[in-house]
């Protein structure tokens, strides 16, 4: 399962469970719809902890979607996840879709205030890995 809501900084997206290619071409959709209207600069918290692992299948649509937000223009990005390979997942996508110097990631095993370093990141670019 996945959401997605507006957020007074942009748009907070939550992966649930094991996405499907099919969920994941719907919120690339989603948000070319919604980003297509907006006019003005956003930043993303993408919150994995409570997601498995995205099946390749699934991968080309999440980076189509991806490529949505900057070309609608993200000028940040925080991934939330919970445990080693989510994270390494998710870098390895920033990286194949060039977000990958704008997106930081937060380990909320480790981090109990995952959400306030994730918005920090997000509205005053205060860097998690400092």
């Amino acid at each position: 399962m996945i959401n997605i809501q507006e957020t007074d900084y942009g748009y907070r997206i939550n992966f649930e469970g094991f996405a499907q290619r099919q969920d994941v071409a719907e919120l690339s959709q989603r948000l070319q719809k919604i980003l297509s209207e907006r006019n003005s600069p956003f930043g993303v918290m993408v919150d994995l902890r409570q997601s498995r692992a995205i099946p390749t299948d699934a991968q080309e649509s999440l980076m189509q979607g991806i490529g949505y937000c900057t070309q609608y223009g993200m000028e940040r990005c925080s991934v939330a996840v919970a445990g080693a390979i989510a994270k390494i997942q998710a870098m390895r996508i920033a990286k194949e879709t060039g977000i990958y110097q704008t997106t930081r990631y937060v380990d909320a095993s480790s981090d109990p205030d995952w959400e306030k370093t994730c918005l920090s990141w997000i509205r005053q670019a205060t860097d998690p890995d400092v």
